[in-house]
Order: structure tokens, then C-alpha cells, then sequence
């Protein structure tokens, strides 16, 4: 007894934690016929957590994956739910831009998210203030689609480059540049809705050009920054990666910013694949290395490798690379192409002495 005191005062005195010893407790363990016989002594041992070690666990993703999902919901259900008797205007203009709209991935305009996802990078890469006719030089041609949500609404929008001849009778004024803007939404109660129309960039401003069958859409100051707004997203998706989530083969999906390293982490809890034991990586960089053969030595550059098509919290998904890594994948691969051809083998005489 002494012996343990003194310990005791020893760990005390030096500041150090004092492990907790489990206990014995002897009790009699109340059975049921055809179990342990009653009145055996059972020996309970009280198991106590180790001392703290003060670091806290990271629930980033795991709140960010709930999140997500929330978003995704929101927004693909509503396209389910959509019915004839619940459309706001004419059916046949509505259901024709539906169907335009149907196969597309659209980025979800939600900075919150959006931060997150990327680390808080903004959705635009440059200010359009005075350089529309560059930034339009820059993307040209586009076919991108958005979606934004609102208090009891998610609209969407598309924009789609249109030529001369798919734009005759159709506008009252030709121009250089000129996009085709599809816009509408869905609201909470099912009522949807889509009307369509044109703009060119005259200047550094986009126009109406009047569309006489259907509805002119949003005023000029709405419409000139709502086309720079998506173009200004475009732009700044060619640098990004994303993922789409999707609930529908072949049908409407989101698109969120992610980046290579974040979408490792993000999807680490993705479902295995049937017929598999273990989840196939998904895309990401290998770092450029020097292999070791038998008789050789061999470069391996920078590339790209792993799945893009998973499963994840009931959703199909699919991991897209930017345009500017899947660039420099391909000029990696060049690189190395040529590394291989150009290299050339030092050759040595070698003399071997006979043995005496």
C-alpha cells in the first residue's frame, strides 16, 4: 500500500499523467435459462479513455459532404418532379427549351459552397469590367449552363454560340458574335418554366437582338451582366476541376468546382464498385519519376492517371480535369516522347583481362 502511494506522489510531483488502472468488480450476472448458469461471478473490467492528446478532430468534409448532397437534392429532384399540367407558359416553347436543357451539367452558382470546395478561391478568374470583347475572344465558341438558387426557386440559364445562318429570320440584326440565351426555372410548388433568345456583343456590350416568336427575356442591364457573368464562369472553369452529380442516366447534373488533392479527400467514402474489393483511385497527378529496369534507367514525366466514373451517396458521378491540366498532360507526354527519342546511350570500351 505504501509502495503504491509513493509511486502516487512520485508521478504527481513530476507532472506526468497517471494511467488509470482498471478495476475488478465482482457481481452476479443475471442470466436466462439456457445461458451462463446463474450465479456465476462475472469479473467486469471499467475500460477508461487514454489521456487527451488536445487535437480535435476535422469534420471539414465531413460537413461538406452533407452539404453537398443537400444542393444536389434540391436541385435534381425538382427536375423529376416536372409536369405538364404544372408548366407557366406554352407548352410546346417549354417543353422543346426543356429538352435543350435536359443533358446538361450546370454549375451551381453558390459562392458559399463553391469556397469550400476550392478553398476559397472566387468563381470568376477576372473582372469583365471593360474586356467583354476579350474575354468573349477567349472562350469562343461557349456552350455553358448555370444554375443558381433562390428563396423557394432554382433558375437556370444556358448560353450557346449561334451563327449567322441558324440565327436568318430570326433577329432583326446580325453580328460577329452572337449567343443564344435559354433561361427559366422551377419553384418549390412544381410550376417551371423556359423562354429563350438572342444577344450579340456589339462593342463591349451585349444587345437584344429581338426575338419575334418568343419572350425578349431580361432587361439590357440584367442581360448584359448576366452573359458576362456565365462567360466570366467559363472561363474560370477551363483552370478547375469539377465533379458532376447526377441521379438520372443521361439526364440533368450539377457541376462543382473541386481540385485534384480535394477530390481525393472529398470522396474518399465513394461506393466500391460491384465485383471489386477495394475502390479504384480516382484521376488525379503522379509526379514526374525515374524508373528503375533491369538493363535501364527510365523518365517518367508528369500524367494524369485513375477513374473519372464513380458512385457516391446515391449519386453517378464523374470527375472532370481541367482543360488546362488535361493540356498539360498532353505536353508532358510530348516531353517525354521526345526525352525517350533524343536519348542517347553512352558507349564505353570495356577490355577484359585473361585470366593466367
Amino acid at each position: 500500500m505504501l509502495t503504491k502511494l509513493w509511486q502516487w506522489l512520485r508521478r504527481w510531483w513530476q507532472r506526468a499523467p497517471i494511467p488509470h488502472e482498471p478495476q475488478a468488480i465482482g457481481i452476479t450476472w443475471p442470466v436466462q435459462s439456457g445461458d451462463i448458469p446463474a450465479g456465476t461471478q462475472v469479473e467486469v473490467v471499467e475500460i477508461t479513455p487514454g489521456p487527451r492528446t488536445g487535437e480535435k478532430h476535422d469534420f471539414t468534409y465531413h460537413h461538406l459532404r452533407k452539404d453537398i448532397a443537400d444542393v444536389a437534392y434540391n436541385i435534381l429532384e425538382r427536375f423529376e418532379k416536372l409536369t405538364r399540367k404544372n408548366q407557366d407558359m406554352d407548352y410546346d416553347v417549354s417543353h422543346d427549351l426543356l429538352e435543350e436543357m435536359w443533358g446538361c451539367d450546370f454549375l451551381v452558382w453558390n459562392r458559399e459552397i463553391g469556397e469550400r470546395m476550392k478553398g476559397g478561391d472566387k468563381w470568376s478568374a477576372v473582372d469583365h469590367e471593360g474586356v467583354e470583347d476579350e474575354l468573349a475572344d477567349l472562350i469562343w465558341p461557349i456552350d455553358f449552363c448555370v444554375a443558381e438558387q433562390e428563396e423557394n426557386y432554382i433558375r437556370l440559364y444556358r448560353i450557346v454560340t449561334v451563327t449567322p445562318q441558324q440565327v436568318r429570320g430570326k433577329v432583326v440584326r446580325v453580328m460577329p458574335k452572337m449567343v443564344r440565351y435559354i433561361m427559366g426555372g422551377m419553384h418549390d410548388d412544381g410550376r417551371w418554366h423556359f423562354v429563350d433568345g438572342y444577344a450579340g456583343l456589339a462593342g463591349k456590350r451585349w444587345t437584344l437582338l429581338k426575338n419575334y416568336k418568343r419572350m425578349p427575356g431580361p432587361d439590357k442591364d440584367a442581360r448584359h451582366e448576366l452573359v458576362c457573368r456565365i462567360m466570366s464562369s467559363a472561363f474560370t472553369a477551363r483552370y478547375e476541376w469539377h465533379v458532376a452529380l447526377g441521379t438520372v442516366p443521361g439526364g440533368p447534373r450539377i457541376l462543382l468546382p473541386t481540385n485534384p488533392s480535394g477530390a481525393l479527400q472529398l470522396f474518399k467514402n465513394r461506393a466500391i464498385p460491384v465485383g471489386k474489393t477495394r475502390r479504384e483511385v480516382l484521376k488525379h497527378w503522379v509526379e514526374e519519376h525515374w524508373r528503375e529496369n533491369i538493363n535501364d534507367l527510365a523518365y517518367v514525366a508528369h500524367h494524369l492517371r485513375g477513374k473519372t466514373k464513380f458512385d457516391w451517396s446515391d449519386f453517378g458521378c464523374e470527375l472532370f480535369p481541367s482543360i488546362y491540366d488535361l493540356e498539360k498532360n498532353e505536353f508532358f507526354k510530348q516531353q517525354a516522347k521526345e526525352w525517350r527519342a533524343a536519348r542517347k546511350h553512352n558507349r564505353v570500351r570495356v577490355h577484359i583481362k585473361k585470366r593466367a
